[in-house]
Formats: structure tokens, C-alpha cells, sequence
């Protein structure tokens, strides 16, 4: 809900750029302008503080919004083609996500560490209160078993990780993890964890959900490819 009295562009502005399925249908060029400013009035007068506000006005301020998102979306959508066309997908079944509480991992970081060399697979987070581990189903136990069981928080089972290896440009190009993550969830695919390591974006997704992950994102670098005239691997 939006807070405080302000002007109608930046109400508007603010209260659209909210909707990300409205902003998504701006950028495409697909949306009934005076619809739009029809659904959202009451918002905006309760904004504002002025009843009178006109749905003209209000329309006006989406027909703005709606030629600088245009603009910044075919500046930026050929940036992110061009990381996703030089990207290599790959995927690693049966995991396990584990969230640990800091101070136990702090105590036997040296094991975690030995653990680490060991595992198949082994991705460390740290958040302000717990770390997260990802680890291969066959060392599960001994992380649990290090760790002491009462220490952890929470355990995920069955999950598989997507891993998109990219170009460098990925450090400097807004929007690629956007782009991908939009492609999962509006398929119906829900993300564990979102890991980033250098040129390596890592999605933590069910097993269940994996392989339509995995064509979904496939596809995604496939099209992208053929889109910009690259030639596959």
C-alpha cells in the first residue's frame, strides 16, 4: 500500500512499478492505458490526498512510465541475450539443504572444511543468524552428525541444483538472475536458494521440478543463441 501524500507521477510511479506483471505488460507494449488508470485511481487519490485527481492525469503518468520502461527494456534485453547465449547449463541431482545455526558452524569449521574436500557437491552460505549448506545426499548425515542435530534449524531433502555457468559480462549486466528466475516462476517452479559464485548462478530447486527446470533454461540459451546468430557448442 502506498504510504504518505505525495504528486500523481510519483504516486503512480511508484504504485506501478509495484506490479511487476503490470510493469512486465508496460514493457511489452500490451497494456490498455485507460484501464489500467481506471483499476488503480482509488489508490492513487488515497495517495495523494486529492479526491479530484483525474484518471486523465493518472493515465498520462502510465503513458510516461510506460515509454521508460520500453526504453530501458531494449537497452538492457540484448545485454542479457547476448550472457544467456554464452551460457552452459548443468545439473546436479540429490541434495539436501540444511540451515545451521552460526555459532555451530563456527565450532567445527575445520570438519566442515574436510567435508567440503570430500562432498560431491557443497555450497556454504552465510546469513546474519544461521549459514545455509547444500550439500550431496551421501554426506548428509556426517554434516548432520558435525554439526550436532540440535544446532540445525531447518533440512530440505530431494533437491537438485541448476547451474549456469557464464560469461564475464554477467558481473556487469543487469538483469540476467531477473530474466532467469522470471523464467522459472512463471512456470510454476519455486527456488529453494539463489547461490552466486563469480560467473556461476546456482538455483537450488525441487527434484521433482528439476528436469522442467532444466529444459526451461536449456531452451532459454538455445533461443537466445538463435536470436543473436550464435552458433551452439
Amino acid at each position: 500500500m502506498l504510504m504518505g501524500k505525495r504528486g500523481v507521477s510519483s504516486a503512480v510511479r511508484e504504485l506501478v512499478l509495484s506490479m511487476p506483471s503490470v510493469v512486465n505488460c508496460l514493457e511489452h507494449g500490451i497494456v490498455n492505458f485507460s484501464a489500467l488508470a481506471r483499476v488503480i485511481a482509488a489508490d492513487i487519490k488515497k495517495a495523494t490526498g486529492i479526491k479530484g485527481v483525474s484518471e486523465g492525469a493518472i493515465k498520462m503518468s502510465i503513458l510516461r512510465i510506460s515509454r521508460k520502461l520500453r526504453e530501458a527494456q531494449r537497452a538492457y534485453k540484448d545485454r542479457v541475450l547476448r550472457v544467456i547465449a554464452g551460457s552452459v547449463l548443468r545439473l546436479e541431482a540429490g541434495l539436501a539443504v540444511v540451515t545451521i545455526r552460526r555459532e555451530a558452524v563456527f565450532l567445527r569449521l575445520n570438519e566442515l572444511v574436510q567435508l567440503l574436500e570430500e562432498s560431491r557437491f557443497f555450497q556454504l552460505t552465510q546469513g546474519v543468524n544461521t549459514f545455509s549448506v547444500v550439500i550431496s545426499d551421501e554426506h548428509l548425515k556426517r554434516l548432520v552428525s558435525t554439526v550436532r542435530e540440535r544446532n540445525v534449524v531447518s533440512l530440505i531433502k530431494n533437491q537438485s541444483a541448476l547451474i549456469i555457468i557464464s560469461p564475464k559480462d554477467i558481473l556487469t549486466t543487469p538483469g540476467v538472475v531477473s530474466y532467469i528466475t522470471k523464467l522459472l516462476s512463471w512456470n510454476g517452479i519455486n527456488i529453494t536458494q539463489v547461490i552466486s559464485c563469480h560467473l556461476d548462478t546456482i538455483l537450488i530447486v525441487s527434484h521433482n521440478d528439476a528436469l522442467k527446470a532444466y529444459k526451461i533454461l536449456d531452451e532459454a540459451i538455445i533461443n537466445s543463441r538463435r536470436l543473436l546468430g550464435v552458433k551452439s557448442a
